[in-house]
């Protein structure tokens, strides 16, 4: 028997887009990536602070005004180690 994903809840219909703090293939060769994606917690943090975008931020804050949001990041265990971006 295959395995399944469990499945996903649906999204409120008026729940906001991503916001893409930077180019993925800018991302990939940026010189801390490796590291950072195999666990680095300074690397992914140099990666991160290198792609924060303050206007995207602006955006982020902008749809959270009177709200109770929570912003969590993505982690993942993958091939490299854990996925510390």
């Amino acid at each position: 028997m295959a395995y399944q994903l469990p499945p996903r809840a649906p999204w409120p219909d008026d729940f906001p887009d991503v916001i893409v703090h930077g180019d993925e293939k800018l991302r990939d060769a940026h010189p801390s990536y490796l590291a950072a994606k195999s666990g680095d917690a300074r690397a992914a943090l140099k990666l991160a602070m290198d792609f924060l975008n303050k206007e995207k931020v602006d955006q982020i804050a902008q749809i959270c005004v009177a709200k109770d949001a929570w912003l969590l990041p993505v982690v993942a265990d993958e091939a490299l180690g854990f996925n510390a971006i």
